[in-house]
């Protein structure tokens, strides 16, 4: 697989799993905010939801950066990775 190949297909992937991630988390706040019908054992905080809307956006930001190449794929994968790793710790440990 090409470099270029390689950019084309981690770029589209990003975007694909940032934007799946992000209309979880609307669903989410939407759900507990707007929905009194449905019980939830847990809940998020409003801020841990608006913290991960913020994140998924900026990954997706970065992966048009990288598909139009404005940053490089060392750097795209190291600043995904924390994000990923950001969103886990937010996720984890509000619970």
């Amino acid at each position: 697989m090409t470099k270029n190949k390689l950019i084309i297909f981690c770029g589209t992937l990003a975007i694909v799993i940032y934007s799946f991630l992000l209309l979880l988390t609307i669903r989410l706040f939407y759900l507990y905010n707007f929905r009194y019908d449905i019980l939830f054992l847990v809940k998020y905080p409003n801020w841990v939801l608006i913290i991960d809307a913020v994140l998924e956006i900026v990954g997706i930001c970065l992966s048009v950066f990288l598909l139009s190449n404005k940053i490089r794929l060392k750097l795209y994968v190291i600043i995904t990775i924390l994000i990923f790793i950001l969103l886990y710790i937010n996720f984890v440990c509000t619970i």
